[in-house]
């Protein structure tokens, strides 16, 4: 349960921060960022694959220079949970991680461009320090980025059917028969067992 609600709040938060402005036009650079996930159940083992997409919103706009695409990297970034640190005088960059710790330092590629306080880098540096696939669309104007596959387990709360008309005895399947049917109701195995209620042992 408390992987499902991170997850909730995780895909609330993304899509009230990184929904793109209506001042961006077609002809401007979108940022695609796709995170993939890989998600198993621990009751049944069974996979399933996801990914959540998203645009970045950007304060000063990526653009091209020199046949290169020009990205804020603070902002990319921030959007995967990292956090960047330029020291001018090495030309490099440092990936922090979620609990700002050092992930990486990276070396430019080329001499990086600052823009009223916001450091652009090149698309390919993006992917090199971040960890990221990219992948540049000269058609759509679109720069996608793809994490790697992040997997977690989660336990599901299992609905269960209660016979409280034959001694408060739950039962994990409808197809139970010795589940009282004038009396079944249903809830969660975790409710049950809290009122006091005992598993059946026919089908647990």
């Amino acid at each position: 349960m408390k992987s499902k609600m991170s997850l909730f709040v995780l895909i609330i938060s993304i899509f009230a921060t990184f929904i793109p402005v209506a001042a961006q036009t077609n002809d401007d650079i979108w940022v695609r960022v796709v995170r993939q996930y890989e998600r198993t159940n621990a009751n049944t083992g069974e996979v399933v694959s996801f990914d959540i997409r998203f645009y970045i919103q950007f304060e000063e706009l990526p653009f091209i220079q020199d046949g290169q695409v020009f990205i804020p990297i603070r902002e990319v970034a921030e959007s995967i949970g990292l956090g960047v640190n330029l020291d001018r005088e090495a030309q490099s960059i440092t990936v922090l991680g979620v609990a700002n710790e050092v992930l990486r330092t990276v070396s430019l590629d080329v001499q990086p461009l600052i823009a009223n306080g916001r450091l652009f880098v090149t698309l390919p540096f993006i992917g090199e320090s971040l960890g990221l696939y990219t992948h540049w669309d000269g058609g759509t104007r679109i720069a996608a980025l793809t994490t790697p596959v992040t997997q977690f387990t989660y336990i599901p709360s299992r609905i269960v059917w209660i016979a409280r008309g034959g001694g408060d005895i739950y039962h994990s399947h409808v197809g139970c028969g010795n589940i009282n049917p004038e009396w079944a109701t249903r809830t969660t195995r975790r409710a049950a067992r809290a009122a006091g209620n005992r598993a059946c042992r026919n089908c647990w």
